[in-house]
């Protein structure tokens, strides 16, 4: 296959040829990528500081499988009517002992179950772009510092093993 050049954010160019150009291009269209080798992640994570969009990435593994968002690029921050439902999407495709954690922006949990993980991704893309079009405001580093601060010291948005046990676990 014929290799391809793009360029990073920086001016630099970077290359993905083959199954990592055929992977970055489907994480376009379904916006999330799916992957765990470097060049497609960070190629990802800077198209994603390009177009200012949320940076949703799947690590598959064998047992379980890794589910990350990060929005601090974008601008706007999650607010509780789409941390909630963050939340509870991560904790449905998740195991019961995963630690989970769902912030203003960024979320993270190591233990989702593979076959949940590409789903729990675009449950997420679906939330957090209705929150992207509902909320999008221009938000300075200053007032996110100043709302992550509120955040912490009202207590935290990060769940570690609060998830109720599935039925017929007890």
């Amino acid at each position: 296959m014929a290799e391809k050049e793009r360029i990073d954010w920086t001016g630099r160019p970077y290359r993905l040829a083959g199954n990592l150009l055929e992977a970055f291009e489907r994480a376009k269209r379904q916006k999330f990528v799916v992957g765990r080798r470097r060049n497609l992640l960070e190629a990802w994570e800077k198209f994603c500081l390009i177009e200012e969009i949320p940076c949703i990435i799947v690590k598959p593994r064998r047992q379980h499988a890794g589910v990350s968002m990060d929005i601090v690029h974008c601008d706007f921050v999650l607010n509780d009517a789409y941390i909630d439902p963050i939340s509870d999407a991560m904790h449905e495709a998740s195991e019961p002992d995963a630690e989970i954690t769902v912030g203003l922006d960024f979320c993270n949990s190591e233990m989702v179950l593979p076959d949940q993980a590409e789903t729990l991704a675009a449950k997420m893309w679906k939330i957090v772009d209705k929150a992207r079009k509902e909320l999008s405001s221009p938000v300075t580093s200053q007032a996110r510092k100043r709302i992550g601060k509120k955040a912490k010291a009202g207590g935290s948005r990060e769940i570690a093993n609060t998830r109720p046990a599935r039925k017929g676990q007890g």
